[in-house]
This record gives structure tokens, C-alpha cells and sequence, in this order.
């Protein structure tokens, strides 16, 4: 968004020199992209990569690539008023809860927006939402947890890759 905000400048308007700018700067990253891609799967490859494999890869490769946004949106994008949230807050309802529940979110601005829960050793072990956007107020997310054990875990919330807010909360099966 913040990227797509610098080359629309209007209605019907692009500002192809920003535009040629940032893709020239992504090039080199696609190009290793494409490179890595290959020598790990191959083309035409006669055997299949195992699902490990492939994640592995696309893993390594989101990061090159997400790498290169914040270094571009670095040198574009002008901070104005962009602070973590003052008033953001995750709840567990009900808390304790015995598998499905929601995650009520209140926040004062929008973002993209990661919920992550972790078990009492650190590990993460469930992510209900990744990528999301999320609006200024409030926000319910279902929350369904079936596959773990009972005990007490940490809800974190995540806006534009940063920590605004947690909460611990105890499922009961």
C-alpha cells in the first residue's frame, strides 16, 4: 500500500520514474529469486522436492524479498504520524476458553496486522492471522485452538511488524 501510494498519484496518473526506480531495484532481487528457485528445484527436475523443501525455499525467498521492500520503502515512504498504537489491545474471550474462541482487537489506527500464540517454553504454535489488515476500533477473530494440549499461552498481536500488544490466556479441554 505504501509502495502502490507513491506510483498512483492520481485517478488515472502513474509516476513511471518512481515506478522504473523501485523495479529496478527489485530486479536483481527476483533474479536471485529465480536463480535460488532453480538450483533448488531445478527445471524440468525429474524428482519432486519434498513439501519441507519447497517451504524451505519459499521461506528463504520471502525473505529476500520482504528484505528488499523495507530497504525500498526505507528511502520512499516519509514516517508522518505512523507510531505504534497508544490505545491497541488483544483480548482472549472467553479467557479461559476450551478450543474455540475469539481475539477481540481494539486499535487506534490501521496496519498490517500478525497474531502469533506462543506456549510458556517460547515456541509459536499457532498463528490465526498473518498479512492481515486491520482498521482503527474494533475487530473480533475467531480463535479455534483444537489441536492444543491445555495450559497457559500468549496472544501477541503484531502491527507492521512490531509488537503493540499482548495477553495471556489459559485453554481448558
Amino acid at each position: 500500500i505504501d509502495l502502490k501510494s507513491l506510483v498512483y498519484t492520481g485517478t488515472y496518473t502513474i509516476d513511471t520514474y518512481v515506478l522504473a526506480d523501485i523495479l529496478d531495484r527489485f530486479e536483481a532481487t527476483e533474479d536471485q529469486a529465480f536463480s535460488l528457485a532453480e538450483d533448488r528445484v531445478g527445471s524440468g527436475a525429474v524428482v519432486v522436492p519434498s513439501a519441507d523443501e519447497l517451504r524451505s525455499l519459499q521461506n528463504e525467498i520471502a525473505d529476500m524479498v520482504l528484505e528488499k521492500y523495507w530497504e525500498i520503502r526505507a528511502l520512499y515512504v516519509q514516517e508522518k504520524n505512523r507510531t505504534l498504537p497508544q490505545n491497541s489491545s488483544i483480548v482472549v474471550f472467553p479467557n479461559p476458553f476450551n478450543s474455540t474462541g475469539k481475539l477481540h482487537i481494539k486499535t487506534d489506527r490501521c496496519g498490517i496486522a500478525d497474531i502469533e500464540i506462543y506456549d510458556t517454553s517460547g515456541r509459536l504454535v499457532a498463528k490465526p492471522a498473518f498479512g492481515m489488515q486491520i482498521y482503527s476500533g474494533d475487530v473480533d477473530i475467531p480463535l479455534v485452538l483444537g489441536k492444543l494440549h491445555s495450559g497457559i499461552y500468549l496472544a501477541v498481536l503484531r502491527m507492521d511488524g512490531r509488537i503493540a500488544s499482548s495477553t495471556a490466556f489459559a485453554l481448558l479441554k
